[in-house]
């Protein structure tokens, strides 16, 4: 709300059933503000929130299960070209009358103040985990962030984040869990592509790489990940067609290599099929290297 104000009654701060969904509630407030009503789309919503419109359209739903909003749409045909947005609970209807007296809330705040200890807000904590756990949330799945200390999967990571209203951590967690999508060979970009040659190289030489390659674009297979189908290529050459490719696992060597300006001594796979055109990969960087000795 910057730059703006918004309305807000105790009734929505106290109930429990939208605490999740009170800030884009209080957004709404603020859009409503001046004309009692607005056309925010979801896409504007979820960008403010740093969120997916899919998360903006649950928690729309919600507040109008709730009563708390009310949408009238502008149809063009089946298409909707816009949304109203109108507060339904601007009144406090009977809300006051179920609230306890200011004499009952006082005797009561001095009980609670005299009773307990007030402690400071603990600091916000955020990083992903690079180790293998579980989730904390008893869902026996493998966790992917730790918040506050406490480890959760994506799917309870996301609510956590929601509830705290760190809404700017969503996107970090979403790169963090975010699912590989099966791609064609081709799809793949220049450095995968040579990723996946390297990785034939140190496998069994590339000897079976091309017809590997030609096999699937053909097919057009596609898979999430190319270097496991490549291994699997090689284990169902070796079973169907007495392929011994293990043979052809390239020897880490040590030998001197003329780079151009000078000549160093690296430790390399010797990945080639020929003594005179040897290709050669480096031990530390995985670099391809096509200088003869």
């Amino acid at each position: 709300m910057t730059n703006g104000y918004a309305i807000c009654l105790n009734e929505w701060i106290f109930d429990v059933e939208i605490k999740n969904e009170l800030p884009l509630l209080l957004y709404i407030s603020s859009l409503c503000a001046k004309e009692g009503f607005c056309f925010a789309n979801n896409d504007h919503l979820a960008q403010k929130f740093q969120t997916t419109e899919e998360t903006i359209s649950r928690r729309i739903k919600k507040l109008k299960s709730k009563g708390y909003i009310e949408l009238t749409y502008q149809r063009r045909g089946a298409e909707v070209v816009k949304r109203k947005i109108r507060l339904t609970k601007m009144s406090t209807d009977d809300y006051q009358k179920r609230q306890p007296t200011i004499d009952e809330n006082v005797k009561d705040n001095n009980t609670s103040i005299n009773n307990n200890i007030i402690s400071p807000i603990s600091p916000f904590s955020f990083s992903p985990l690079k180790t293998f756990s579980k989730c904390e949330c008893g869902c026996k799945r493998k966790a992917k962030v730790e918040i506050n200390n406490k480890k959760y999967c994506g799917q309870h990571g996301r609510m956590e984040l929601e509830r705290l209203g760190k809404f700017e951590f969503i996107p970090k967690l979403d790169n963090r869990t975010r699912k590989k999508k099966a791609r064609e060979y081709e799809d793949l970009s220049k450095e995968e592509q040579h990723g996946l040659y390297v990785h034939a190289l140190l496998k069994d030489k590339a000897v079976q790489f091309e017809r590997f390659v030609n096999s699937h674009i053909s097919k057009g297979n596609k898979y999430k990940d190319w270097k496991r189908a490549y291994n699997t290529w090689l284990l169902n050459q070796a079973q169907w067609y007495q392929d011994d490719w293990k043979q052809r696992t390239p020897k880490l060597i040590r030998a001197d290599f003329n780079l151009g300006d000078r000549i160093e001594t690296l430790d390399v796979y010797d990945c080639g099929l020929q003594q005179d055109n040897n290709i050669y990969i480096t031990a530390e960087d995985k670099q391809v290297l096509r200088y003869p000795k």
